[in-house]
């Protein structure tokens, strides 16, 4: 799995990533999202959120409703969120074959409950409670890497152009402004965000010394490349979330 997300620009532009499956542990709720942890030894935290926020659709309260059942065992269905660490967009659960503490659903559902259309109940989860696994989340790779500051220097280019991102960068010296990202380990971060920078303050003389309008050229490649591998670290941090396990099925597998 974290190979086919970091390798997923080969994948046909506006694909879908491949639908996976595992079978999770309930934690509790974080916000709208719930809280799960695979169901092995050592595995961290997975957040699953609504495939479609869409208020009509039972997305969310389905999985409001799981939220209020810690330690419940669940098998999930869905597709991993290419832009968020350790993120699941589920499409369907299902009980855990052999478990005690997991969903019970009418035959007719033939196994499983379709998260944006199905509606659990009362009656679809197992009386009493189970324990639930520990629920304090661990670093988040995308969030807490010194990466914001090369996105917020791009979006001030965005809002403000040039001088923006000049000004921006004038906190301190550009070597040092970007300290952070070099001692993170993203060097090659840092330097295209100080040579873009560079380019931003960079104001030309003509031949009687007067200050002249840049060649906007130099500050167009500058921006590109810098926006391009942070859109490429950035993947590189999602995949490296999800390496703590592989997908347990398929794109032709379902949850049974």
């Amino acid at each position: 799995m974290a190979a086919r997300l970091a390798d997923r620009d080969a994948d046909p532009e506006g694909a879908d990533p491949a639908l996976m499956g595992c079978e999770v542990t309930v934690v509790g709720a974080a916000g709208e999202d719930l809280l799960v942890r695979e169901v092995r030894a050592d595995a961290p935290l997975l957040r699953l959120r609504a495939a479609h926020p869409h208020p009509e659709l039972p997305h969310t309260a389905n999985l409001r409703r799981i939220a209020a059942h810690p330690g419940l065992l669940l098998r999930v269905l869905g597709r991993p969120d290419l832009d968020r660490a350790a993120t699941l967009r589920p499409l369907a659960v299902g009980p855990v074959p052999g478990a005690q503490h997991t969903l019970r659903l009418p035959e007719e559902w033939l196994g499983r409950a379709d998260l944006g259309y199905d509606v659990l109940q009362g009656g679809h989860f197992p009386p009493g409670t189970a324990a639930a696994p520990a629920a304090a989340e661990g670093p988040d790779v995308l969030a807490d890497s010194p990466l914001w500051r090369v996105r917020r220097l791009l979006e001030s280019g965005v809002a403000g152009g040039r001088r923006a991102v000049a000004e921006a960068a004038r906190t301190a010296e550009p070597r040092t402004a970007f300290g952070p990202l070099r001692r993170a380990g993203f060097g090659t971060a840092a330097e295209l965000a100080t040579a873009l920078a560079a380019e931003a303050d960079r104001r030309p003389r003509d031949v009687f010394g007067r200050l002249t309008d840049p060649s906007p050229d130099g500050y167009a490649r500058a921006w590109l490349a810098a926006s391009t591998h942070l859109a490429a670290a950035e993947r590189s941090l999602v995949a490296a979330s999800w390496a703590w396990g592989e997908a347990r099925v398929s794109g032709e597998d379902r949850t049974r």
